[in-house]
C-alpha cells in the first residue's frame, strides 16, 4: 500500500479504526505515519489520493524497510524458516537496487525523489542517511556520506549530532518533531548505520551514542 514506482512513499489509506477517527487519506495523515509531519522535506509535497501516498520516494522510509527485511532474514534463518528468509533477503535486493537510482553522484549523497515533479527534492534531513543503517552503499560512497557531509560541521555536524542543515531551519518555522531538534532515536540510527559500514571510530563522535546495539549480521555491534 505504499509501494510508489518501486520505492516507499508514506500514506494513508482505509484501515480498522477502533478509535474513530474521521481523518484519512490526507496529506496530514500521511505525515502522521512518519512521525516527522513537520518536516521540511514534506513542505509543498501533494498527497495523492489515488496512489494514497505522498508525491515523494522516501530514502529513509525504504532504508528501514530495508533493514527490517534483512533482521527479519537473519531471524527466519535461525528458527530454520528458510522459505522466509529467502524472500526477505531477495525484497531487500529489490529495494536496494531501486534505491541506488537515488543516489546523486555529484553531490555524494541520496535525495528523496518527487514524482509529481519527476525530480529529485532538493530537500536534505538527517533521514538521508538511514542507507548506512540498510547497508546499502558500498564503502566508497559510505565514506563520501560520512565524510563529507554527516561530519561536516557546516551542514550536518555541530555540538548536537545532526540536526537538520542550517538552511533547511531557516526556511522553516517552529521547532516541533521534525525541524530544529535532533531526535534521539534518528542519531542512534545513523550510529547504527556508521557501524554498519566498520565506521566505528567515527560512531564514538556522535554526543550519548550508544555503545552496542543489536543489528543484522553484527551490524554496529562493539565500541
Amino acid at each position: 500500500k505504499r509501494l510508489n514506482g518501486g520505492l516507499l512513499s508514506y500514506g494513508s489509506h482505509e484501515a480498522p479504526n477502533p478509535f474513530n477517527e474521521p481523518a484519512v487519506r490526507t496529506k496530514r495523515t500521511a505525515g502522521y505515519e512518519s512521525g516527522m509531519d513537520d518536516s521540511p522535506m514534506y513542505e509543498d509535497v501533494p498527497f495523492n489520493p489515488e496512489k494514497k501516498t505522498l508525491e515523494l520516494q522516501d530514502v529513509g522510509l525504504t532504508s528501514l524497510y530495508i533493514a527490517d527485511c534483512l533482521a527479519l532474514a537473519e531471524l527466519a534463518g535461525v528458527l530454520g524458516r528458510d522459505a522466509e528468509a529467502e524472500e526477505l533477503t531477495e525484497r531487500a535486493r529489490r529495494f536496494s537496487e531501486a534505491l541506488d537510482g537515488l543516489w546523486i553522484e555529484e553531490r555524494g549523497y541520496y535525495l528523496n525523489y518527487r514524482t509529481d515533479l519527476d525530480r529529485p527534492s532538493g530537500r536534505r534531513s538527517p533521514t538521508l542517511f538511514y542507507p548506512l543503517l540498510a547497508g546499502v552503499p558500498d564503502a566508497g560512497r559510505a565514506e563520501r556520506m560520512i565524510r563529507d557531509h554527516l561530519l561536516n560541521p557546516a551542514e550536518f555536524w555541530g555540538t548536537t549530532s545532526c540536526p537538520p542543515p542550517p538552511g533547511t531551519i531557516r526556511r522553516s518555522r517552529g521547532n516541533g518533531t521534525g525541524r530544529a531538534r535532533s531526535g534521539r532515536p534518528s542519531t542512534s540510527s545513523r550510529t547504527w548505520g556508521c557501524g554498519r559500514r566498520g565506521r566505528t571510530t567515527w560512531r564514538r563522535s556522535f554526543p550519548g551514542a550508544p555503545s552496542t546495539c543489536s543489528c543484522p549480521s553484527g551490524a554496529g555491534r562493539g565500541t
